[in-house]
């Protein structure tokens, strides 16, 4: 089916879903999923129908809630990146690009985001960001507290509480990052699904069980890690600006091996012909038990000279 085939109703169908994504996935972080009827209306109807679908979700918006920046908020989180993507994806972009490109673009929007808002009066967003922490500890430790927990118990959790706030408080850009780029991957793949049963083409995700970081990474790894394990003599962590930078960038490669260490999980999976329910099963494991992440990360990275998969090898058969 070609997109000048594409019925009409199907059409007022998407923007309807538009309009009511807009609405109810107007809650964060779920509100990145609103790309997705977008998307749709820019691959298989065209820009100027995802424009229009885009402008009507926000003017939704702004007559249910009476708020222009919930308007504007949704235009450069949902609007914007959707159209881009709609763009590369006719362009035959390949897929990575496709979603690195839109994901940069959505960081700056999120970026310009709070700039307005601290501009206007409306949010400081390092103070909003402690407050949720802070309350979202709080609510925790009343929870316990109710529930009987002793006073040595709690006063543990309290501090392990303060810990972790002012972990997070170091480390929010890079989980910024990685929580954009997760959602990203997941509209296009979404949308990809979506737009196929038309008939339409969208440039395919390559295969995740021979996905490998490159190898000049490690490097990044290496240096990042060498200049924190020796802050006792470089001193780094007095200027606060390059130490959050050099442990954001660990992070940030750390997760990479950590999926290339899944890519290479789902590849003895898929060797060994695991079923559907025991993988997810595996992996539900997987996401409740932080040594096995870093299990992964150590499988990702030493994939490197070991190459579990055989991949270096194969590359230089052909």
């Amino acid at each position: 089916m070609t997109e000048n085939q594409f019925p009409l109703i199907h059409t007022y169908r998407l923007l309807a879903g538009l309009i009511f994504a807009s609405i109810v996935l107007f809650w964060p972080p779920m509100t990145f999923l609103a790309i997705v009827p977008l998307l749709l209306l820019s691959c298989i109807r065209g820009t100027r129908y995802a424009v229009i679908g885009t402008l009507l979700a926000a003017l939704a918006i702004w007559l249910i809630s009476g708020i222009t920046l919930l308007s504007l908020m949704f235009l450069l989180v949902a609007g914007i990146p959707a159209l881009v993507m709609g763009t590369l994806i006719k362009k035959d972009t390949a897929a990575w690009d496709t979603i690195a490109l839109v994901a940069a673009l959505l960081l700056v929007c999120l970026v310009l985001i709070v700039v307005i808002l601290e501009q206007v009066g409306q949010l400081n967003f390092w103070l909003e960001l402690q407050r949720i922490f802070r309350d979202s500890m709080d609510q925790a430790y009343q929870f316990y507290k109710n529930r009987g927990v002793g006073t040595e118990e709690l006063s543990r959790l309290k501090r392990n509480s303060w810990q972790l706030l002012r972990m997070i408080d170091l480390i929010w850009p890079s989980l910024m990052v990685i929580t954009i780029w997760v959602f990203v991957s997941l509209d296009y793949i979404i949308s990809g699904q979506i737009v196929r049963r038309f008939g339409l083409t969208i440039k395919s995700l390559p295969v995740f069980n021979q996905w490998r970081c490159s190898d000049w990474l490690v490097w990044g790894f290496i240096i990042s890690s060498g200049v924190l394990v020796g802050d006792q003599v470089l001193r780094v962590s007095t200027i606060r600006w390059l130490y959050a930078g050099l442990v954001n960038i660990l992070i940030l490669i750390g997760f990479a091996y950590f999926i290339q260490g899944l890519s290479i999980t789902n590849y003895y999976f898929h060797k060994a012909k695991v079923g559907k329910l025991p993988q997810g099963l595996c992996y539900l494991l997987l996401a409740l038990n932080r040594e096995l992440w870093i299990v992964l990360l150590l499988f990702g990275m030493v994939d490197i000279w070991v190459d579990f998969r055989k991949i270096n090898k194969a590359v230089a058969s052909n």
